[in-house]
């Protein structure tokens, strides 16, 4: 049921995924806000690295999901490349608009490219790769936060790479929400699931509206689309 629903809403999918991505993430950081649960900078630095580092995660992830696979081949069934790529011939599609420069054309033709081979391997391992690249991620938070606790100058190293790490005064609180809505990704992809039909159902609409501004400003047009779709 859950590929079938990715197959036939992917767009619906794809935009459902962050939202509840975001919810679950909200929800956290007001328990933890209301509940005066406070972080140290060290988990703030911690967290900012790990972003800092975010083109490691991919490669890492695919290499954590292979061994992952083979214990639970059940999870590369379970194909997620709806939840990550954008859809292909959808509005979101990132085909060049007819009055784009060469530079932006070319530049919009090299996402897509690299966007179709994210499927390749993001399909092969399936919801795999999805744990993989969290399991990833926690692990650099928790290195960076080892090597900080350890007296490592963590951030003086990242400014000699080049990477600017600013840590306000609620980033320790967002870290640690950020942290624990990594490991609610089964209830991210559980909500994108559900919402999907009811996203493509509300795209439909606005798409027979004519534009969002049209479809928001006009009851006769959302009535409109409502019949049409």
């Amino acid at each position: 049921m859950l590929n079938r629903t990715l197959r036939r809403h992917p767009t619906g999918a794809f935009l459902s995924y962050p939202v509840a991505a975001l919810s679950t993430w909200g929800v956290l950081y007001g328990a933890l806000a209301v509940a005066g649960v406070s972080a140290s900078p060290a988990m703030a630095l911690a967290y900012v690295a790990g972003r800092l580092t975010a083109r490691l995660s991919f490669p890492l992830g695919v290499a954590a999901a292979v061994p992952l696979a083979k214990l639970a081949p059940i999870l590369t069934r379970i194909k997620v490349s709806a939840l990550l790529v954008t859809p292909r011939n959808s509005f979101l599609g990132t085909a060049p608009r007819e009055d784009a420069s060469v530079e932006s054309a070319a530049a919009v033709q090299k996402v897509e490219r690299w966007m179709r081979k994210l499927e390749g391997p993001i399909d092969t391992y399936g919801a795999a790769l999805l744990i993989g690249r969290r399991v990833v991620g926690l692990s650099k938070v928790a290195a960076f936060y080892g090597a900080i606790s350890y007296g490592v100058d963590v951030e003086g190293m990242l400014a000699s790479w080049g990477l600017a790490a600013e840590v306000g005064e609620t980033a320790g609180l967002l870290a640690v929400a950020t942290a624990a809505n990594t490991l609610a990704f089964p209830v991210h992809v559980a909500g994108a699931v559900a919402a999907a039909p009811h996203m493509s159902a509300l795209l439909r609409r606005i798409q027979a509206a004519g534009s969002i501004r049209a479809f928001v400003s006009r009851p006769e047009a959302r009535t409109q689309a409502r019949t049409a779709s």
